[in-house]
């Protein structure tokens, strides 16, 4: 079994069952114009902040609220 596997297992057992949020295609910069990576479009990763990024910081916020 994977390690990841256990952990979650101790923290269900001790804690509660942990909560995931995923959040993929995230930026690796905070300005793309600062640095050469042609692995990753620029205008792509923009797009995807400005159109998911509001979305995941609310899955987390309300997370965060369902803990309290």
């Amino acid at each position: 079994m994977k390690k990841s596997y256990y952990i979650e297992w101790f923290v269900e057992l001790v804690f509660s069952k942990p909560e995931k949020i995923f959040a993929y295609d995230t930026c690796q910069f905070a300005n793309y114009d600062k640095y050469v990576c042609e692995c990753f479009d620029k205008v792509h990763k923009q797009k995807r902040k400005e159109e998911q990024l509001p979305i995941e910081l609310e899955k987390a916020f309300n997370l965060g609220k369902s803990f309290v």
